[in-house]
């Protein structure tokens, strides 16, 4: 909420690592970190939230809330095709795999 004045360093941290991730499906999203970033930068016990950083905060809900209207293609996120492919066994036993070059 844009009353909030404040966030601990670790709710900011999870926050950024969130969008972080998602930053290749949301289209228009890149770039969008340097007032959060700098937010926790500055940040000493607490991250000030300034109106600055609300409006960046207002700007990822907008980009968000836009997702519904256009999903991504599970290619779109992957800007190129994969160059190997393989199998994988996880059992404590045999663990390895077999990979092949396409």
């Amino acid at each position: 909420p844009r009353d909030r004045r404040w966030s601990s360093v670790s709710a900011w941290r999870k926050l950024l690592g969130t969008l972080r991730s998602i930053v290749a499906a949301v289209l228009g999203s890149k770039g969008m970190f340097s007032r959060l970033q700098d937010a926790l930068r500055r940040a000493r016990p607490r991250v000030r939230l300034t109106p600055a950083v609300h409006n960046e905060l207002d700007a990822w809900r907008a980009l968000l809330s836009s997702l519904a209207d256009r999903p991504k293609h599970f290619r779109e996120l992957i800007p190129f095709p994969a160059n190997w492919i393989g199998a994988q066994d996880a059992a404590k036993a045999g663990m390895g795999g077999v990979s092949s070059r396409r």
